[in-house]
């Protein structure tokens, strides 16, 4: 959700321009990037320029966090002007090492999410890297959390006690103890995959998700390869899939985006539109 603007949605629109979007009178407004241009280049608005947007994060009303993977850095965008600015890494110089800034290194980073162990902090999955960076708002200061994960991290949802941190990786999803920081893979609640909900949990934890968000126990993440929206349980280890306008139609075609809040509805980003999921397009579940 957008807290500089209430009431908006912020969406990265074909992962090179970001923009904010009132539900109400669905207009759309560009923070930054540009939709017919990519690349690398600081600037205000759409002269600035981004290549593959797979992360954003709302540090405060003012400043967005953007992890721009495929110039291998993460940048901010101040709100209030528009402008884009290097928060850290390289752009455009993909590497492994912790420093301050632009002596950080990363290498095509995904999800940013806060630490809510230490809420002066963001978490940043560095993909290539196999890795979880931890960086200091104020100070810009990166250094490394987890290394050398079995599989490279795309998105991260904290539980709501904030103890654990739930990983979608390229293969499968792991659950880490935040306090001693021991990984475990998930499994279905029962070896059996035709037990009810387990098949459906085995192929939402093996479904390299793009969006991963974590509310009332629950885990929502899509499949951009099947289009499969899935709802996981992470105390039952079982899932269902959601649908739209009945329960056959179970898929969604080119899904780039998901907002889901403790609050407010469910958003999928589209190809070229926003679906809300619990407003005026209603939820039903698959049967198993």
């Amino acid at each position: 959700m957008d807290e500089y603007v209430r009431g908006n949605i912020i969406f990265g629109w074909d992962r090179y321009v970001i923009d904010t979007l009132n539900p109400k009178t669905k207009t759309a407004r560009v923070i930054a990037g540009s939709l017919d241009s990519y690349g690398y280049q600081e600037g205000v608005g759409s002269n600035a320029r981004f290549s593959k947007i797979y992360g954003m994060y709302q540090w405060n009303r003012t400043f967005l966090l953007v992890s721009d993977s495929g110039n291998s850095c993460v940048r901010y965008i101040d709100r209030v002007t528009r402008r884009s600015g290097l928060f850290a890494g390289q752009c455009s110089s993909p590497g492994f090492s912790d420093g301050i800034g632009s002596n950080a290194r990363l290498n095509n980073p995904h999800d940013i999410t806060l630490d809510k162990t230490n809420p002066s902090s963001v978490l940043i999955a560095d993909h290539d890297n196999n890795a979880i960076r931890s960086a200091d708002v104020n100070s810009r200061s990166m250094v490394t959390v987890l290394s050398n994960l079995a599989s490279a991290p795309r998105r991260m949802a904290w539980s709501e006690e904030n103890s654990t941190l739930y990983l979608g990786m390229d293969s499968g999803t792991v659950s880490v103890n935040w306090t001693t920081k021991a990984v475990v893979q998930l499994k279905p609640s029962n070896a059996n995959l035709n037990y009810p909900g387990n098949s459906l949990f085995y192929s939402a934890l093996t479904t390299q998700p793009f969006g991963f968000r974590h509310v009332h126990g629950n885990i929502f993440a899509y499949a951009l390869h099947n289009g499969s929206v899935y709802v996981m349980n992470m105390e039952h280890r079982t899932a269902f899939t959601l649908c739209a306008g009945s329960t056959t139609n179970c898929t969604f075609p080119s899904i780039h985006s998901l907002s889901a809040t403790t609050d407010g509805p469910i958003y999928l980003g589209l190809h070229r539109k926003i679906q809300n999921l619990s407003g005026t397009v209603h939820i039903f579940i698959c049967k198993l």
